[in-house]
């Protein structure tokens, strides 16, 4: 029988190398059946063994029947289960019955679930935001902002660290293959200082490291290969990050931590992607590779969950599947209105994306009243909730045109207001 497996198996990595897998279906996945065909067969054995060699990348519904026992991963003990199953020697995965489905708000460090309602702050000083140079002036400013916050009934911020990682971490050289060697004096101490101060206010931060702006070609540094470059990202993850969250790792200020900002922007198109021209773009391979790296690093050291910001609902199950499998504990996608007319969740319940974890959203266009939605942000917010997402944060407090403090007026007050269990 051995024999007639391996044959099988050598048969069905010849077929698989010439036909495309799907990376997401239209039905709801099957475990083992990772080709969408009824089946558990050794054309699905080979899909895997061909994830697990880097020769092909399975996402979406292809990749949650692949993780036969459902711990988040595609590894040799996936592979080895569904030899079992062909074999005849299992009738069941052991992953079966333990899918975790979405639930509304993300679970906290604590183990309670909060609705995260609130805004962007982005930056002030981009890349410099918590350097010691100026850093009382800068920190008043800071307070009066979060003080104006907490009487709007903002009570989660999702706020960027290292945008371009130009200047925020310390490194060797200002080019590729430069390590990162720690952080500007009192950077983790002013980060401190702020999520106490915020969380005086009721206000948890969702700490951004980083943005597809790092690969931009315009930026005098150039450090994007954390990225694709194992050595330089370790570097980065143990000198920059690591300080970061040994001191806030269990702060209750502190909301989670999201990876990277809209990275879609620099993938390649044969990708799935939507490149902007303006940088490096990447595989799909490499950034999973990047963001599983990254949130496996920050479980280590902190108890609040990890994401990071997807550009648009159609890479997170509305149109691709592209991130499945990271080991993140929620989802977050940005909603702006030149999406509405495709990817709408008023009207698209979150259960339709087939996500195993709670979705967020992490970005919303300021004024939605005067958006094709012609509605307030609390009729957004309520047409949300029911429709199962997980949260609501607006661009944002300090950009300018795009100053969202006109339109928010009573609207995450009177949510909170009816919401008093999740929303906090």
């Amino acid at each position: 029988m051995k024999k007639v497996i391996s044959l099988l198996l050598t048969t069905a990595m010849v077929v698989l190398a010439a036909l495309p897998l799907p990376v997401s279906a239209e039905t709801t996945y099957k475990l083992g059946d990772v080709d969408n065909d009824t089946l558990v067969s050794a054309v699905d054995l080979a899909a895997v063994q061909s994830h697990i060699l880097g020769k092909k990348t399975l996402t979406g519904e292809a990749f949650k029947a692949a993780d036969v026992n459902a711990n988040g991963e595609i590894e040799a003990l996936d592979l080895a289960e569904i030899k079992q199953f062909i074999l005849g020697r299992i009738i069941k995965f052991s992953g079966e019955g333990q899918q975790q489905p979405p639930g509304l708000g993300i679970i906290w460090m604590d183990g309670s679930t909060i609705y995260p309602v609130g805004v962007n702050y982005a930056w002030y000083n981009w890349s410099y935001e918590f350097l010691d140079n100026n850093w009382t002036y800068n920190f008043t400013r800071i307070k009066s902002d979060l003080d104006a916050m907490s009487t709007k009934g903002i009570r989660s911020l999702r706020w960027w660290i290292f945008p371009d990682l130009a200047y925020g971490p310390l490194w060797s050289g200002p080019n590729e293959g430069s390590l990162c060697t720690g952080l500007p004096d009192k950077w983790v101490d002013h980060m401190k200082e702020t999520c106490d101060y915020a969380y005086s206010k009721g206000i948890k931060i969702y700490w951004t490291i980083t943005s597809f702006d790092c690969a931009r070609e315009d930026d005098s540094v150039d450090h994007d290969d954390i990225i694709d470059n194992p050595t330089v990202l370790q570097s980065f993850l143990d000198n920059a990050m690591k300080p970061i969250l040994q001191a806030l790792g269990t702060h209750p200020g502190v909301l989670g931590w999201d990876i990277i900002n809209e990275p879609e922007w620099i993938i390649k198109k044969e990708d799935n992607g939507e490149p902007n021209n303006k940088g490096e773009i990447f595989p799909l391979s490499a950034m999973r590779n990047y963001i599983k790296t990254t949130c496996d690093f920050i479980h280590q050291y902190a108890k609040q969950p990890v994401s990071f910001g997807s550009a648009n609902m159609k890479w997170l199950g509305a149109q691709y599947d592209l991130w499945d499998g990271l080991g993140l504990d929620f989802y977050d996608f940005h909603w702006y209105d030149w999406a509405t007319p495709y990817f709408n969740p008023v009207t698209t319940p979150a259960s339709s994306l087939k996500l195993d974890k709670p979705v967020i959203i992490g970005e919303m266009m300021p004024d939605t009243l005067s958006s094709s939605l012609k509605m307030t942000h609390k009729q957004v917010l309520d047409a949300i909730y029911k429709n199962g997402y997980a949260g609501y944060m607006l661009w944002s407090w300090n950009d300018g045109a795009f100053d969202c403090k006109p339109y928010i007026e009573n609207n995450f007050i009177d949510f909170a207001a009816e919401h008093t269990d999740v929303v906090r």
